[in-house]
């Protein structure tokens, strides 16, 4: 059965988020950064959500994110917006496209559970999200960069 995933670009690597995860995309950049400075919280539907800067938490160093995805991180959690350099697409993904997680340190595990092999080009990889996010990860600090390397 497929996966309905949105790909999203976060500095060098690309992401797959469950896109039934994914409440809505923001495209306004002036939403995401006000005076050149990334928000740090962002005003949505009466609530105010925090902003995870995918590719600065990722340990890629601060980009220019033009995109928000309000996404839940887990099914019961609060909405949060994930700050992403672009949106690649929405993509019915295969079961036997996607490839185990190879061994990675704890927060990153926490993170991602599966590698997405783009069939069109396999050199292209994606990490999946997982879908029961402990939303605690998400909370910046030095410790919460994940794949510096």
């Amino acid at each position: 059965m497929a996966m309905l995933c949105l790909q999203v670009r976060a500095g060098p690597i690309h992401l797959m988020l469950d896109a039934s995860a994914v409440h809505e995309v923001l495209t306004q950049e002036a939403r995401l950064a006000q005076d050149g400075v990334e928000r740090l919280h962002l005003q949505w539907r009466g609530g105010v959500l925090p902003v995870v800067a995918l590719a600065e938490f990722l340990g890629f160093g601060q980009t220019v994110a033009t995109v928000g995805i309000v996404y839940s991180p887990a099914p019961d959690a609060a909405p949060l917006v994930l700050a992403a350099d672009e949106v690649v697409g929405l993509y019915a993904t295969e079961a036997s496209a996607w490839r185990r997680l190879p061994p990675v340190p704890e927060p990153t595990a926490g993170l991602f559970d599966a590698v997405y092999v783009d069939p069109a080009d396999p050199a292209r990889l994606s990490y999946r999200l997982r879908t029961d996010i402990d939303p605690a990860l998400f909370e910046v600090g030095e410790d919460r960069l994940l794949l510096e390397g």
